[in-house]
């Protein structure tokens, strides 16, 4: 069952986009992962600790303020903030690109894991037996074009960087040099989490959702153009929140501020997967991003084939216009038809078939025949020379007989064709 229709971000003219926010939150969170895992304790100190933690919404700020920030005089860490060089824009796809996808809820429990029933908020042993979500979502093959721009006078300028507080050596700073650099950096973050799902579902035995991750993971590493990042609402709170986290720290953070079940050793405990074939396997929310240049070659190919897909449309629905014209005047010739035209026609037709056969006296020649010669009485003069023609050429197949029955046949041609 369904327990409700969850819908897509769109604008004003009912196009779906995703927003560049999101696309910058998602890169930002990439960033700071690699800041942490290369900073060793650079970082320790920042992270909340002691029995008086922060509010949770303020939990990493003074974490990012030390990684995006760190020249900033206090009181002005948005002015200062090293991603205040890079801009992006939404990405817009077309009217009509959305499909609706069935969503289920894979949930861990003390006993191992089920399904959630999104209508009860109870777990149930089989997918088929728990409600979800119905969601619109952007089908694999979707495309857009977005902005992704990096300000080179706030990167490059040392005047502006001095003013900022900004270091050119700074890791932030060398990722945004080239789209080669950022992209290194995403896949690298976006290889630890694949492989961090597959290592989840492998252990809870979901092999579909552990194939789709290796099959992400490989083509991953078989594309050396695009970046993958992973956004929107399938990421869930290891997309929105703590996905820069290593266990440990992900484990004090728990602590912390009481996330989860403290029944459930794992957090976060579910997975959103989208019904594909016979069970909830797809992973939400993974993306390509293309250089500008890989993008040009891809527009225009997607142009090329939606050229020939319309060329192809244009070819079917012209043959699909004639064939209806041929139907047409086949209709009205038929209608246009008299009853002698439709009766020799159909003598005619049984000829032609009767070809190379070896035909006997009788049968539905000989009878389609007699019954002409019985109306032709009524016909007019050309129709009943007509009707000699092929009466002779019938007789001449199946024989004329003998004596009275041969010079009855003759003169019956005689007469058909005096009108």
């Amino acid at each position: 069952g369904v327990a409700e229709v969850r819908g897509h971000i769109k604008d004003a003219f009912f196009r779906p986009y995703l927003p560049g926010s999101s696309l910058k939150g998602a890169i930002r969170t990439a960033l700071l992962a690699r800041a942490v895992a290369e900073g060793g304790g650079r970082f320790a100190a920042r992270l909340p600790g002691g029995d008086r933690p922060p509010q949770a919404k303020f939990a990493a700020q003074r974490l990012t303020e030390a990684v995006f920030s760190p020249g900033a005089p206090r009181g002005r860490t948005p002015n200062h903030d090293l991603l205040r060089a890079l801009h992006v824009g939404d990405a817009l796809f077309e009217v009509g690109a959305l499909r609706l996808a069935d969503v289920r809820w894979m949930n861990l429990t003390v006993n191992g894991w089920g399904w959630r029933d999104m209508a009860t908020r109870q777990n149930k042993p089989a997918w088929r037996e728990a409600s979800g979500v119905v969601a619109e979502a952007l089908p694999p093959g979707a495309s857009a074009s977005f902005a992704l721009r990096v300000d080179r006078f706030l990167t490059q300028d040392s005047g502006a960087r001095h003013a900022l507080g900004w270091s050119e050596a700074d890791p932030v700073l060398a990722a945004l040099a080239s789209f080669d650099a950022l992209r290194d950096l995403l896949n690298a973050h976006a290889r630890r989490r694949l492989q961090a799902e597959l290592a989840f579902f492998q252990a809870h035995r979901v092999p579909g959702a552990a194939q789709a991750c290796q099959r992400l993971l490989g083509e991953l590493a078989g594309d050396s153009e695009a970046a993958y990042l992973r956004v929107g609402w399938g990421n869930g709170w290891a997309g929105m929140t703590g996905d820069w986290m290593d266990a440990a720290t992900a484990a004090r953070m728990r602590e912390l501020f009481r996330l989860g079940r403290a029944s459930v050793s794992q957090f976060p405990k579910t997975r959103r997967l989208v019904v594909s074939g016979s069970e909830p396997c797809l992973p939400l929310g993974w993306v390509r991003l293309h250089s500008p240049e890989a993008s040009r070659v891809l527009a225009a190919e997607r142009r090329r084939a939606r050229e020939e897909a319309d060329a192809a449309e244009g070819r079917r629905r012209a043959e699909e216009s004639r064939a209806a014209a041929e139907a047409a005047a086949a209709q009205a010739a038929e209608a246009a038809l008299t009853d002698e035209d439709r009766a020799l026609r159909d003598l005619r037709l049984r000829l032609e078939r009767a070809t190379g056969a070896d035909l006997q006296p009788g049968g539905p020649l000989a009878s389609a025949l007699n019954l002409a010669l019985q109306n032709a009485g009524s016909w007019t003069t050309g129709s009943r020379r007509q009707l000699a023609n092929l009466a002779e050429a019938v007789w001449n197949r199946v024989g004329w007989g003998k004596g009275e029955k041969k010079a009855e046949k003759q003169a019956r041609l005689e007469s058909l064709r005096r009108g």
